[in-house]
């Protein structure tokens, strides 16, 4: 069924548009085709089982947390768009009527595989569109998982952070945590990454400090505002 337009007459209350109740309906009927074209799901256990139909939208995204087998009707109708979304874990390799498509499935985790699935009697045609989001480089600092041309490395091996000394890093809960010299700070709210910085005013807390000289020969008051806890 495709979408109704509501009439809504000529000009304000002519008395030519839909009456009320008509117009209504014609609102419930559009959101139950819009609610029959677009579905997102996520799925499986190992091993199960999945059915494709327009029933359940012309437009399917499915996440998939394990080896998942998809069964497409021969009888539909309607072509069918399949959008397959790995999860955190990735590598997940689903099969159409049991068709292996993992070559057309990007590996990494979070990544998007598009395809149309198309019925003409008993003939299925499975036609891959690709990822929409092929990406020789993903970087998870929150997961923590770093892939390179889908290979998947250690933090150390895909950053050289030039940092002198150490530095500290606070996370969501607002816990300190300390990194040696020349470690990427990475947490639960990501990687943090700040400019070079130089003091250019040494020993500013410590005023006695043989760098600074008292011009005027007296003592040396130092005052320090409290900070407030």
């Amino acid at each position: 069924m495709a979408l109704q337009t509501i009439n809504i007459g000529a000009s304000a209350n002519d008395g030519s548009g839909d009456p009320l109740r008509t117009a209504m309906d014609k609102i419930n009927d559009n959101f139950a085709v819009l609610d029959n074209v677009i579905n997102v799901h996520s799925g499986g256990d190992a091993g199960s089982v999945e059915t494709l139909d327009i029933a359940n939208g012309v437009l399917q995204t499915w996440t998939l947390d394990d080896d998942t087998a998809f069964t497409f009707s021969a009888s539909t109708e309607q072509p069918l768009t399949l959008r397959l979304m790995q999860d955190a874990t990735g590598g997940w390799m689903p099969t159409i009527n049991g068709v292996d498509v993992s070559e057309y499935i990007n590996p990494l985790p979070y990544s998007t595989s598009v395809f149309v699935l198309e019925a003409s009697g008993s003939d299925i045609t499975i036609t891959p569109k690709g990822s929409l989001d092929d990406c020789p480089i993903f970087l998870d600092f929150i997961n923590d998982d770093y892939y390179i041309e889908g290979v998947k490395l250690a933090r150390h091996a895909v950053f050289l952070t030039q940092r002198a000394s150490a530095a500290a890093y606070v996370n969501s809960a607002v816990a300190l945590s300390n990194f040696a010299a020349g470690i990427l700070r990475v947490g639960d709210l990501g990687a943090l990454i700040e400019p070079n910085r130089t003091n250019v005013v040494l020993y500013n807390r410590d005023l006695t400090n043989a760098a600074w000289t008292n011009t005027h020969g007296g003592q040396l008051c130092i005052i320090f505002a409290s900070p407030s806890l």
